[in-house]
Order: structure tokens, then sequence, then C-alpha cells
């Protein structure tokens, strides 16, 4: 009986309820509509100066095992360890993962850094492939190997120019690769691009094979700081092999111009390879010129100013770590802004820290250097 009369009681209060709040005119609500889901956040850079949080950049490096790989593994370490806003993660690419990244995520750009070689700027700025097209390419920081000479080697001695090469077997790696590239824009601007037999073959590896087999007549190489080598060896210590010179600076001003790759020459002496190769020949008839090429990290240009100059302020201050990580690491102690580009070419937050250590960065500095291993006689500078 309570219960029942507890049951009115409660009845007739929601009764009561309803029509106090209520409006005999107003249409019946309608069913609440589901919360908009919230636009997803766009990164955006914090103000670097305040470093309320960490600035985070990826540097997308080579294989386990290569100079790019432990010199970018390091540069993690040292710049997270350091710096208190500043941080760095190196990943290993997966082929062109690192460019083709850049290209078609334009998003990640103000975190992105490349390990790259200056003529990687040609691709970018020419879209040759793997891109798609012409875009805005990355821009220098510093080189974390000793600068380097790439190019052809042939097993005839009369085979002295780039012209030479017109009717001859040539294995230059995949097209659009490194040195591809660089030897088809010296070809073209010569004219005589069509007229060689390009070989092509699957590593670099089966490209040596094959001139020492005598398949082929000429090999593409890599000299590195013109005095030893890795590619080169074994060709020129069983087959035999000597360099041409592929063309003046005229020559390679006109590939410059002609396909947007920033390349220079570099010079190599007679004489350079003999006695560190043991050979009983000497594979430098005259002095030629070689193409320079310096492996070395780049950011796209949305990286901030005041990043890339943290960044770098803080790596040439611990430059003498490098070695720890690699042995090419010891060129950053005295060559670091020597990566073989035009300055036009540097991240302005690059060149601000060269500036106020009053250090010559691209040619300039590697054509320094160069005076200083002349004066203290360094063969692979006596010609020059």
């Amino acid at each position: 009986m309570r219960l029942s009369l507890l049951l009115v009681a409660l009845a007739s209060l929601l009764m009561l309820a309803v029509a106090c709040g209520s409006d005999d005119d107003a249409a019946p609500a309608a069913p609440a509509a589901p919360a908009a889901a919230a636009p997803a956040a766009t990164p955006t850079p914090l103000p670097p100066t305040l470093g309320d949080e960490p600035y985070e950049l990826t540097i997308w490096v080579g294989g386990q095992g290569s100079s790019s790989y432990a010199l970018g593994v390091g540069t993690g370490e040292i710049i997270n360890k350091n710096h208190p806003w500043v941080r760095v993660r190196a990943i290993e690419q997966n082929g062109p993962e690192g460019m083709l990244t850049y290209e078609q995520q334009p998003d990640k750009r103000p975190y992105t850094l490349l390990s790259a070689n200056q003529n990687d700027i040609g691709r970018y700025t020419a879209g040759l492939p793997p891109l798609s097209g012409p875009i805005e390419p990355p821009m220098a920081l510093f080189n974390y190997a000793p600068n380097s000479s790439v190019g052809v080697v042939c097993a005839d001695p009369e085979i002295k120019e780039i012209t030479d090469l017109a009717g001859k077997k040539v294995a230059m790696g995949a097209p659009g690769g490194g040195i591809f590239v660089l030897v088809e824009a010296l070809a073209k601007a010569a004219g005589m691009w069509d007229d060689v037999d390009i070989q092509t073959t699957a590593s670099s590896s089966q490209a040596r094979a094959a001139y020492i087999d005598g398949r082929i007549d000429c090999v593409s190489i890599g000299i590195i700081d013109q005095w030893t080598t890795s590619s080169a060896a074994e060709p020129m210590q069983t087959r035999g092999a000597y360099l041409l010179n592929h063309g003046s600076e005229e020559l390679f001003a006109k590939a410059r111009e002609e396909s947007g790759i920033p390349m220079v020459p570099n010079a190599v002496c007679p004489g350079a390879f003999e006695e560190k190769l043991n050979l009983d020949y000497s594979p430098v008839q005259a002095r030629v010129n070689y193409v320079a090429y310096t492996p070395g990290y780049m950011a796209a240009p949305q990286v901030p100013q005041e990043v890339v100059y943290q960044l770098m302020r803080t790596i040439y201050d611990h430059r003498f770590e490098y070695k720890d990580f690699h042995k090419n690491g010891v060129y950053l102690e005295n060559e670091m802004a020597n990566m073989v580009v035009g300055g036009e070419y540097f991240h302005p937050g690059a060149i601000q820290l060269y500036d106020e250590e009053g250090i010559e960065y691209g040619v300039k500095g590697h054509e320094a250097q160069q005076k200083i291993a002349k004066a203290e006689g360094h063969g692979k500078v006596a010609c020059l």
C-alpha cells in the first residue's frame, strides 16, 4: 500500500515538472546531432627561439655500415644529447625513399634532412628520375666524407677525352644514378651522347666484372680523396684502366647550364694511383678533370633558419666527436664546409654558422683546402 502511494506521488511530481517546463506551441525537440569530428591538426613549427617544445627533424640516411648511416645516427646522438630543443632521428632509406618522401609529402619538408651529394641538386631542379618533375631542391649543410671524384676509366690508353667514348661500350650504373647523370650531362654538352653504347648492368660489381672480363670497354668509378679507391682498385689492378679527361672548364660550364646540375671539375694528377694501388703503370697519363663529388647532408629550405643554425652550431661545437661514429668523421674537424657546390645552394642557417666562424664554404672551401694541401706537399694537388 505504502509502495503504491509512493509511486503515485512520484508520477504526479513528474507530470508537474513536465508541464512547468514545456511550451504547448513549441515543436517537439529534435534529437541531438552527434558532435562533429575535430579537424586533424596541422603541424606548425614552434617559434624556435622559445624552445618550449622539441623541434623534431628526420634525416634520411644510407644503408647500415655506410658513413651516411653512421654519421647520421651520430648526428642524432650529438644533437639530442647537447641541444635543449632540437631533436634528430635518422631513418635508413630503402632506395630513393627519402627523395620520394620529400617530393610527395611537402608538409614534411619543414622537418626533413637528407643524405645526398651536391649533384643531387640537379635531380630536383631538372626533375630527373625517380622524381616526376622539377621541384625546389634541398639545401647544403655540411659534408660527411672527403671530397671525391667520379667518372669513367677505359682499358685503352688512347681513349683520352670524353669525346673518345663514341662507339665504345660503357657501363655507368643505372640511368638516373649519381655517376650516370654527370657523364650524360657532359657527353650531351659535347654533342656525342647518342654515340655512346651504354651497357646496363644490375649492379656496380657486375659492371666491374664485365669490364675485367673484356665484355665492355669502359666502366664508371669513384675516387675517394683522389688517393684511395674502392670501385677503381680491381679494374686497375687486373685488366688495367686509364683515366680519361672529362672536359674543360668551358665544357663543365655548358653542362651546368644545360642540365641544371651544379657540377664542377676536380683535377687528378699524374701518378696519383701508382704507389697507393701498387701499380706498375700510371693510370693517369696527364692532368685530367674528373667530376667533383661530395657526400653530405642537406635540409629542406622550409626548415627555419634558426633551427638549422642551432643544429649547425651544435654540430660544429662537437665536431671532434664524429670520428667516434665513423672514420670519415675526422673530415668534419676542418673540412665540413667543403661540399663542392655554389654558395647559393647552402641553407641560410648553415651560412650563418660558417660566417660566424670565418669558414669558407662550398667550392671556395674546397679550393682553400686544396691550397693548404698543395702548400703541405700533397701529391694529389701537385699539378694544380
